[in-house]
């Protein structure tokens, strides 16, 4: 039987449910719309991407070299804050902590899947595959996601823009990906849950939004599957 990401997902939640009890938070256009990277890190995502497009994996997902993760610094998580600090003074708090347990979740869910933690071609994968899976509306398999995440390992490996990030953006890098996986997929769970037309259209909008922007990747013509990520010409 195969095993799904979105359950791994269920799972990594479950184990951080004392962190959510405290945050009462719901899902809104404008969070959608405020989680954005900049240019820099858009060059160097999409400069990625195209390398892993182009290749395909070929053996299993190893352990990274310290090289590929992403150690946070003696402060602590970063992007919360960043992320937060778009949004009007009266709501910043709670957002900063919404984040904040949206990254603890993809922590765990690290450990679910068997990913080592910090390792950034992790949550470049569920980036995309969260986006995927909210703009299609369909399931990625655990297999299918791992084969996402070793296509991904070795495009990292060979990018010197990656390896020329200073510890501090790398880390930030790393948070803002994870978080924005688990957001849109922790949204189009509750919208399962939950049905609205209108924000099931605006997560839709914006998960395409994400992978053109960032990944330049099409959604309609992307497939992760056990080969990894497949584009179609």
């Amino acid at each position: 039987m195969k095993r799904y990401l979105v359950f791994s997902i269920v799972a990594g939640m479950l184990l951080v449910r004392p962190a959510l009890a405290d945050v009462s938070w719901g899902i809104s256009e404008p969070t959608l719309d405020q989680l954005s990277f900049d240019a820099t890190n858009q060059l160097m995502i999409d400069q990625v991407m195209q390398r892993a497009t182009t290749t395909r994996p070929r053996t299993p997902a190893k352990s990274p070299t310290g090289d590929l993760r992403a150690l946070p610094g003696r402060g602590g998580p970063i992007a919360p804050k960043l992320l937060a600090a778009s949004y009007p003074d009266a709501a910043r708090a709670q957002a900063e902590r919404v984040f904040a347990t949206l990254l603890e979740q993809y922590h765990a869910v690290e450990t679910q899947l068997g990913i080592e933690k910090f390792d950034l071609a992790g949550a470049l994968a569920a980036f995309i595959a969260g986006n995927y899976m909210a703009a299609r509306d369909v399931d990625v398999s655990d297999r299918a996601f791992g084969a996402l995440v070793t296509q991904l390992r070795g495009s990292l490996a060979t990018a010197p823009q990656f390896r020329d990030l200073p510890a501090q953006r790398r880390q930030e890098v790393y948070e803002r990906l994870a978080i924005l996986g688990m957001h849109v997929v922790a949204t189009r769970m509750a919208l399962q849950q939950r049905p609205d037309p209108k924000l099931r259209e605006a997560l839709q909008r914006a998960a395409r939004g994400y992978l053109q922007e960032l990944a330049r990747l099409d959604a309609d013509r992307m497939t992760i599957d056990e080969r990894g990520l497949v584009v179609a010409p």
